[in-house]
């Protein structure tokens, strides 16, 4: 609890004492002129109010017991396997899986694969598509 004492020697002086209150409050950057400007208060030449403790009595010691707060559930957070690593395909092991793809009777589709990327045969095939190659050799049913 907050007490505030406003005084006034006159009912106009105790209004206007309220009224910059107010505005100070409302208004923080508000400065009355000169003349508005209330006079400083001077303190009592005894002090009449009672010390106040730090921590009033009924704060000091809780009504109920008080257990410790529980700290939040935390969910376990889903482990995804990691990615298998790409298997390194060699420029000998994509040539012998085109080849036996054409040995096979499907030389067609060796050439529309080759002709797919681009090349004219394997040994021309960019090394960064020996995966994606290969992916569609055993997607022809071709062991790599």
């Amino acid at each position: 609890m907050f007490t505030i004492t406003v005084t006034g020697a006159t009912p106009q002086e105790l209004i206007d004492n309220i009224e910059t209150m107010l505005r100070n409050f409302l208004e923080p950057e508000y400065i009355p002129p000169p003349g508005d400007r209330p006079q400083p208060l001077t303190a009592p030449a005894s002090p009449t109010a009672q010390a106040i403790p730090a921590t009033p009595a009924y704060l000091a010691t809780p009504a109920f017991p008080m257990a410790p707060a529980a700290p939040p559930p935390v969910s376990p957070t889903p482990v995804s396997p990691l990615p298998a690593a790409a298997p390194a395909y060699t420029l000998e092991s994509l040539s012998r899986a085109g080849a036996s793809l054409a040995n096979s009777g499907q030389t067609e589709q060796a050439l529309a694969l080759l002709t797919k990327y681009g090349v004219q045969s394997v040994t021309q095939l960019p090394p960064e598509q020996y995966g994606a190659f290969a992916t569609d050799l055993r997607a022809l049913g071709v062991q790599v």
